[in-house]
């Protein structure tokens, strides 16, 4: 490697060439040499040589740059030199060859790097690389995508590439283009539309909701993943889309991924018909009838944790329609969501916890499922220990459950009036709401109850939430305080004073 790097800096132009070549294979699919090259001091030739070589050598040396910026490392000593705009230049006045290794250098210095990202963008790098996906070779095509898929990462970047109307070339590779091309230009748009309105809409505008589902059908394993993904961002907090989505026949093909595709497209599309579902009563309706109730079992059972995340958070969602709670309810559904509060991540226990909040509406079935599944003491444990917005759920949860006249004393049985009274006290809006509302249903019809919720100190706070709370909290925490007071005059004593 050394001799190399020498001949790549002083040899002559056809030496240059030959060892700007091999330092390129050298370098392909090889951590030990990549690591070597860079600390042999090939990088400053090969920027040199990508700047001012012959044609070929200018291919051979951004090849070189394309491999060795796989190696973190080498992202970082390769942008501290003039190798970045150099770069630029050749994929926008390079041979066809060059062009194409000057973007796949591109697309690996971008990879994980906000700095690379911001660079390429500040080099001028996005304008040519829009131009390659729209006019350069497949091979070509199929790089630059891949990098604009890179730097779609970054939050003004996605501004920019959208500003270089990169979205019809986009839609194009996803429609016409290679495999790879297909894979990185939906992973492209996905990483665009993720948290920007804007992008959304003009995605959807320009056409690429169908093309997206042909995609989630008829894709590579990777390519399924990626436009799954796209779908799912385009649909965030944009029912216009999300209705789009659905009358392009998204759900079906989605729910065949959720059930057999790769862990990742598992994920991916288990995360497209969670937010499809959010607030969209024909989604709710045409994700079950779908036959996604079973495969997503499967995943919150057996999924990966983020996986069982997504599909909970789906549970959530479907679970909103009367008919879907009965549909869920037929499966294994309600114990391994419990088995998600209890033993889940976070996010996952916040969502089984939703889910389950849903599922207990309304239904005294279910109400009595989930207890006979042990799903209240997780609960109340989450609303002791959770994150914020975790308790909001579980506290949710246990109030509809509370409705059930077993399950208020399984509750109370389970210690859930100190951290119910602890959520009234100090918890967010929405977790001191469900807590007096849970404190309010284990008190109607219980005189056990009702001396226990006194005893344990909840009139002053529920007096309190009278005084400064929300609108429903100031009403939940009214209809606790008249459950108390039912035949009970200590109580009422109590609460006057």
């Amino acid at each position: 490697i050394p001799p190399l790097v020498d001949l790549a800096a002083s040899g002559t132009d056809g030496a240059k060439e030959q060892a700007a070549g091999a330092l390129w294979i050298l370098a392909l699919n090889n951590d030990d040499n990549q690591i070597a090259i860079a600390e042999a001091g090939a990088i400053a030739p090969l920027v040199d040589l990508v700047k001012s070589g012959t044609d070929v050598t200018k291919e051979m040396a951004a090849g070189t740059f394309r491999n060795l910026a796989v190696n973190d490392k080498n992202k970082v000593a390769i942008a501290k030199t003039r190798a970045i705009s150099s770069l630029v230049d050749l994929v926008a006045s390079g041979t066809e060859v060059a062009k194409k290794e000057a973007a796949g250098a591109l697309w690996n210095l971008a990879l994980n790097s906000d700095d690379n990202q911001g660079a390429i963008a500040k080099s001028g790098g996005i304008a040519p690389l829009v131009h390659l996906i729209a006019s350069g070779t497949d091979s070509a095509k199929e790089q630059a995508a891949g990098a604009l898929r890179n730097l779609a990462v970054n939050s003004k970047n996605k501004v920019t590439i959208v500003k270089a109307e990169a979205i019809p070339p986009l839609i194009g590779l996803v429609t016409s283009g290679t495999d790879v091309a297909k894979k990185e230009a939906a992973g492209a748009l996905r990483n665009l539309a993720l948290n920007n309105d804007e992008n959304q809409i003009a995605i959807a505008k320009a056409g690429a909701i169908s093309p997206l589902v042909d995609l989630v059908t008829n894709g590579t394993d990777v390519a399924k993943e990626m436009a799954a993904g796209a779908i799912r961002n385009l649909a965030v907090n944009n029912n216009s889309n999300k209705v789009a989505i659905a009358k392009a026949g998204a759900i079906p093909p989605l729910v065949d991924l959720a059930a057999s595709g790769t862990d990742g497209a598992k994920e991916q599309a288990a995360g497209a018909l969670w937010i499809l579902a959010l607030n969209n009563d024909d989604n709710q309706i045409a994700i079950a009838e779908a036959g996604a109730i079973a495969p997503l079992v499967d995943l919150v059972k057996s999924g990966t944790d983020v996986t069982k995340e997504m599909a909970a958070g789906t549970f959530r969602n479907l679970a909103v329609n009367d008919k879907n709670k009965v549909a869920i309810a037929k499966t294994r559904a309600i114990s391994s969501l419990v088995d998600l509060v209890a033993s889940g991540t976070e996010v996952a226990k916040k969502e089984a916890a939703g889910a389950l909040w849903n599922l207990a509406l309304n239904s005294d079935d279910n109400q009595g499922a989930i207890a006979k599944s042990g799903g209240i003491a997780p609960l109340v444990h989450l609303i002791a220990s959770g994150t914020d917005s975790a308790k909001e759920q579980a506290a949710g949860a246990l109030r509809n459950l509370a409705v059930n006249s077993k399950n208020k004393v399984t509750i109370v049985k389970a210690e859930a009036i100190p951290p119910l009274i602890g959520l009234v006290t100090s918890g967010t809006d929405v977790a001191k709401k469900e807590a007096a509302g849970a404190l309010r249903n284990l008190a109607l019809n219980n005189d056990e109850n009702q001396i226990a919720i006194a005893k344990a100190g909840a009139i002053s706070p529920l007096v309190d939430l009278v005084t400064n709370g929300t609108d429903v909290a100031k009403e939940m925490a009214a209809g606790a305080i008249r459950n108390l007071a039912v035949n009970n005059n200590s109580n009422k004593v109590a609460i006057a004073k």
